[in-house]
């Protein structure tokens, strides 16, 4: 299945539609006004704002974080129009069902479906999920009613709102797993990718949502102790999944390993007693690692080193 302009067009509207919603509404109100009306500070564009307030690396993280979609389909429509190396990159996704054998072995796996699968479907999803977060974070912590500060604590007596900063975070965990190990496999069938990361997923966010809270009694150590053997039984045998003798296969999991090191690691860490400031540089972070892997794969071509 190959990435098209259609699909690159059709996130890159949903991007600016999303970035840029309240002034796409002003304009259906009041087309003649908005000209006069519209600035970084009167159209309270979070897109805007954090290229225009606050220190330069947060301008360029949030810049860098809220077009990702856009970043990912300007590579791949480089390659498309201008690179003459062979810059292609797709997994093999197959299938298989079960089949009377013989006498001996009544039942044996027969492969069924074998599509090759471009990587452009496996962190689109991702990126989305990164976008739509920093925008998340950026209205929580931009504007002067702002609800996060730097020095707000990371407890359970946060607003309640941030409920929606925290599942939004889970759907972008789930994601970067997910694209992550798609991209570092081959020839694995979708199940096998898709319980892999939801259950990987489950365990961190575990971690991630008691990051609110202390850890001082028997039962939250020992809980915290099974959810760390657990997350140690569900990491150890996605080793199986990564596809063999591939150097980028090897280097993702690689950081997908630091990625999952450093989310849980971080947020058991925290303990009801970190700031905003450090939980939100934890996520930001291990995002722009995320994508960052992606964008050199995609930069490079995955089939190059790695024939799918």
């Amino acid at each position: 299945m190959r990435y098209n302009e259609t699909f690159g067009v059709g996130i890159i509207a949903l991007v600016l539609l999303a970035c840029f919603c309240r002034q796409i509404l002003q304009a259906l109100a009041a087309v003649a006004t908005l000209c006069d009306k519209c600035s970084a500070a009167a159209c309270n564009c979070h897109c805007i704002t954090a290229l225009v307030s606050g220190e330069a690396p947060r301008r360029v993280i949030a810049c860098y974080l809220l077009f990702l979609p856009i970043v990912y389909n300007a590579v791949y429509f480089w390659h498309s129009n201008f690179s003459k190396f062979d810059w292609a990159s797709s997994v093999v996704v197959v299938d298989f069902r079960y089949v009377a054998a013989n006498a001996t072995r009544p039942v044996a796996l027969q492969l069924t479906a074998q599509t090759e699968l471009d990587v452009m479907f496996c962190v689109m999803p991702f990126a989305l999920a990164a976008s739509l977060n920093c925008w998340i974070w950026l209205s929580f912590t931009t504007d002067s009613r702002a609800l996060l500060s730097p020095d707000t604590c990371w407890d359970d007596q946060l607003p309640e709102i941030v409920a929606y900063y925290e599942l939004a975070y889970y759907a972008e965990v789930l994601a970067l797993n997910y694209s992550l190990l798609a991209v570092a496999s081959s020839g694995r069938t979708f199940a096998e990718i898709a319980y892999a990361s939801l259950a990987l997923t489950l365990v961190q966010c575990s971690f991630v949502a008691g990051a609110r809270y202390r850890k001082d009694d028997a039962v939250s150590r020992a809980t915290t102790a099974a959810l760390t053997v657990l997350l140690v039984a569900v990491a150890a045998p996605l080793a199986l999944l990564i596809q063999q003798n591939c150097t980028i296969a090897e280097a993702l999991a690689t950081v997908h390993a630091v990625c999952v090191c450093v989310i849980t690691g971080l947020h058991f860490a925290a303990n009801g007693e970190a700031t905003a400031s450090s939980i939100l540089a934890v996520r930001v972070g291990t995002t722009v690692l995320a994508s960052l892997a992606h964008l050199a794969v995609l930069l490079h071509g995955r089939n190059r080193s790695c024939p799918a």
